[in-house]
């Protein structure tokens, strides 16, 4: 994820927090939680 340019943190071992910015639009939204899905999906087939 960090190469797609998208931030997260881990706490707890099991928990991923995204932390976006506080004015977000739903595309950018959108498009981060299609990163994140991806991610998921390549780790995790």
């Amino acid at each position: 994820m960090l190469e797609s340019r998208l931030s997260f943190k881990v706490s707890q071992g099991n928990v991923i927090q995204l932390s976006p910015p506080l004015i977000i639009t739903r595309e950018e939204l959108t498009k981060a939680l299609d990163i994140f899905e991806h991610a998921i999906a390549h780790v995790c087939p």
